[in-house]
């Protein structure tokens, strides 16, 4: 790639959520480090796709200063789970078909409101000939899909790409939330008909990508490992106070769901709790999906509160 080669990254999942995973540590991640001297003099610009505004926009100076911060960690547990014994219900009427319909257009409302002169003023039209389209975060999420996108980038002469950290949905299927599996496959084949590049975080994710390509007799992908590094500045420790019962313990950071496997974690501490009473297990991540069973074995674990916790909310210093 040339000197001033423009590079397009959309961020509006990275930006829509409230919390930090993987997924959006690493496009914080990368786009800080594109910024830098290791962007070989690229011209990267985030861009979001609102709702209601026909085109992709640049970032306002609030989003922008949001992208270059990662906020904490998400919660231990879902929004319906206050509503204590009624949570199922309430889980079962938030998925309606009827229930997304009123909330999205409510969303749809929020957007009219936001849409001012200069957020309309942000607006761009397609990247240039030769730029590039990088998709670096779970698209998948991403109001326009891929199916939708990729082929107008393609067919305007822009370039396309893409960061691969696992196809593990069209793996191990038993593992995903059916409409997120879905959506993932969809995602998936869209990149394999119309991306040219396949940026792999590991050399078991390309070959992993390769056979699933075969499967569903698209062309070898064209692919580069990229692993993913650990050198992205490190916050100032800030001290969390544990309870006294706990003095050795095991940390466990990550989303929980069931391709992490914490409940191999929780049969090993059942076992070896009973040998060493100072031991604990600290679980840092937000509640996934599929895992009602290991909320309900963590918060009715006897010890929980006191040398098994599951922390809310926490940020970069206090996992420092």
């Amino acid at each position: 790639m040339s000197s001033g080669t423009v590079v397009v990254v959309e961020v509006t999942n990275t930006l829509a959520v409230p919390y930090t995973t993987g997924y959006q540590r690493v496009v914080r991640e990368v786009l800080r480090g594109l910024d830098g001297p290791a962007g070989h003099g690229l011209d990267v610009v985030p861009v979001v796709r609102p709702l209601l505004l026909g085109d992709y926009r640049r970032l306002t100076e609030g989003e922008a200063e949001r992208l270059r911060r990662h906020p904490p960690g998400g919660h231990g547990g879902r929004r319906s789970d206050r509503f204590g014994v009624l949570a199922p219900v309430v889980r079962g009427t938030l998925d309606l078909p009827v229930t997304k319909q009123v909330r999205g257009a409510i969303g749809r409302a929020r957007g009219r409101r936001a849409l001012t002169p200069e957020v309309r003023a942000l607006a761009i039209p397609l990247p240039e000939i030769g730029s590039i389209w990088l998709d670096l975060e779970p698209t998948w999420h991403d109001p326009e899909p891929r199916t939708e996108v990729l082929p107008r980038m393609r067919a305007a002469g822009i370039h396309t790409a893409v960061l691969v950290a696992d196809v593990m949905p069209e793996l191990f299927p038993r593992w995903f939330d059916p409409e997120k599996r879905a959506q993932f496959s969809e995602w998936l084949r869209a990149h394999l008909r119309d991306s040219e590049m396949f940026l792999c975080i590991s050399e078991r994710t390309a070959a992993d990508l390769r056979a699933v390509a075969r499967q569903v007799g698209a062309p070898d992908p064209e692919t580069v490992v990229v692993p993913l590094g650990a050198d992205f500045p490190v916050e100032e420790p800030q001290a969390v106070e544990l309870p006294d019962e706990v003095g050795r313990y095991l940390l466990v950071v990550g989303t929980l769901e069931p391709r992490k496997n914490q409940q191999v974690v929780l049969d090993a501490f059942d076992v070896l709790s009973r040998r060493h009473p100072d031991l604990g297990v600290v679980l840092v991540g937000k509640q996934g999906w599929l895992v009602d069973n290991l909320v309900d074995r963590v918060r009715s674990h006897p010890e929980h509160g006191r040398r098994l916790l599951w922390l809310e909310g926490i940020d970069d210093a206090e996992l420092a």
